[in-house]
């Protein structure tokens, strides 16, 4: 981690083909990573975007993936900016329910290396364990999860 330039355009590539944008939505910055791709139509993200259903549901949907980093306790899954628009539309409250989508999962561990989590599969007893340190894992991603969930549990 993170992924080589071939996986990722092969992903891309996959992704165009079969997979559509997040279509434009005034409430995602244009700015934001996965925007900028050449070929893709004005104002839509590959990697960001939320579905909305008036003033009943509002869920944002992000790649967990795509821009992890590997900074100790500055590691990220997503990118700074891309965490201020996160917690600033979960802060809005403008709908009866909102909620996160992210491709990995809040409390779903695989015990691989990439997931919020410290734990590993213990090969023996085939269960996850937090008691041995897992190689590569970054303590920014759980302190980064932990931020998110603050700003869900703050909610109204």
């Amino acid at each position: 981690l993170p992924p080589e330039p071939y996986g990722l355009v092969g992903a891309e590539l996959t992704q165009r083909r079969y997979y559509p944008e997040f279509l434009p939505d005034a409430n995602r910055p244009v700015w934001l990573p996965g925007g900028d791709k050449a070929g893709m139509p004005t104002d839509t993200n590959s990697a960001f975007g939320t579905l909305r259903y008036g003033a009943l549901l509002e869920a944002v949907l992000y790649d967990c993936r795509r821009f992890l980093d590997n900074k100790g306790i500055h590691a990220r899954v997503v990118p700074q900016w891309v965490e201020d628009w996160l917690v600033a539309r979960t802060r809005t409250e403008d709908t009866a329910h909102f909620f996160h989508v992210p491709s990995l999962p809040f409390a779903y561990s695989s015990g691989k290396l990439g997931d919020w989590y410290p734990d590993l599969l213990d090969r023996k007893t085939g269960r996850l364990v937090a008691n041995e340190p897992k190689a590569g894992w970054q303590s920014g991603w759980h302190a980064q999860h932990q931020r998110l969930v603050a700003a869900l549990a703050q909610q109204k």
